[in-house]
């Protein structure tokens, strides 16, 4: 399942193509069907592609992965590029050749983010020496662009002592179409979430949720790799009969059931920015989400939550009264249309290009 990063990276590809430039994507190895499908809703596949072996160590992998990765990053130096855009790397390497500008897409200050919370101790004493070290290559950079104000205040807090450029904010954008026709009559008291399970995502509240409110049905998506694979069993662990959980759930999945559904929910404290948000929006599939981060730039108070019971109470009011529902159906569908690919690359080429 690709996400909004993915997208980032191909809609970049196509404003660089719109700007004349020759592209190359330097890219590990990703399913060539969703990669194909979505650079060609991008309008990028015109880009060559450089694909970079993955490596694994088997003892303290972190450090040799990192090593192995700047010196495969260090081969494009031959390509001689004007220009490096980083949209997915941890974090930016040292300019590849003199005069190369460089502008990094942040989706969030790595290795100070915020699902952080979830690892142990030790593992944040282990990565601070490839904290500072990697930092120290952010004074190479020309242009930081980020996905949303939240983020980029994370961004100043983080490293305004490494005298970064200021932070300038373009949305990610969805570029799949929805059919948002389905009215309430016609679509299941099902609610959706989509998210990778990771504990950051809390889908365990959406598990709970489910429990409570056993007239409607609740389902979680999301990409699965063996990492989340403690997490998954947990929440299959006596779950209730109105859940389910789909892992690795395709597009088609993924958008034929928020087309279908009443709402989405969302459960992730301090998201970055929500994509997924967006994607429901725009298939007509009302949002409730936690009041925190990058979603409260976009989603109206009164689609947002706090507590439990105000997550239950909202989901139990608008499951019911069609003219509410109704109303909030059109009202984020108007949003959703303003988070489009044309914008992204309008604004990627302003602040980036020019």
């Amino acid at each position: 399942m690709l996400g909004g990063g993915e997208v980032v990276c191909f809609l970049s590809i196509r404003a660089l193509l719109q700007s004349e430039h020759e592209v190359y994507l330097a890219s590990h190895s990703l399913p060539s069907s969703m990669v194909r499908d979505t650079m060609e809703a991008c309008h990028a596949t015109a880009a060559s592609r450089l694909e970079m072996p993955v490596f694994r160590a088997p003892f303290l992998g972190t450090y040799p992965s990192v090593l192995y990765t700047r010196l495969a990053v260090r081969q494009l130096a031959r390509l001689k590029p004007d220009l490096v855009v980083y949209t997915q790397t941890a974090l930016p390497f040292p300019r590849l050749t003199s005069g190369c500008r460089a502008i990094l897409y942040v989706h969030y200050p790595p290795m100070r983010g915020l699902e952080a919370t979830f690892d142990s101790e030790l593992r944040r004493f282990y990565l601070l020496p490839l904290r500072f070290f990697l930092e120290s290559y952010l004074r190479g950079i020309d242009v930081i662009l980020c996905n949303s104000e939240f983020t980029r205040s994370a961004i100043l807090d983080a490293w305004s002592h490494l005298s970064v450029p200021d932070p300038m904010v373009v949305h990610p954008a969805v570029v799949r179409d929805s059919d948002s026709s389905l009215a309430f009559d016609d679509r299941a008291n099902r609610g959706v979430y989509v998210a990778r399970f990771s504990r950051f995502k809390r889908h365990g509240i959406l598990r709970e949720l489910a429990k409570s409110l056993p007239e409607y049905s609740f389902v979680s998506l999301g990409s699965f790799s063996p990492s989340y694979g403690r997490y998954v069993s947990e929440l299959s662990s006596g779950k209730p009969r109105n859940y389910g959980i789909v892992a690795n759930a395709t597009t088609r999945q993924i958008g034929g059931l928020l087309e279908r559904s009443k709402l989405y929910i969302h459960c992730a404290k301090d998201e970055h920015f929500g994509i997924a948000i967006v994607e429901a929006m725009k298939a007509g599939c009302v949002p409730l989400v936690h009041s925190s981060g990058g979603p409260c730039e976009f989603v109206p108070e009164a689609l947002r939550w706090e507590t439990s019971e105000q997550l239950k109470e909202k989901c139990q009011r608008l499951m019911a009264q069609r003219d509410e529902w109704t109303h909030w159906k059109l009202e984020v569908e108007k949003i959703g249309r303003r988070f489009g690919a044309d914008r992204f690359v309008q604004e990627f080429t302003d602040f980036a290009l020019r």
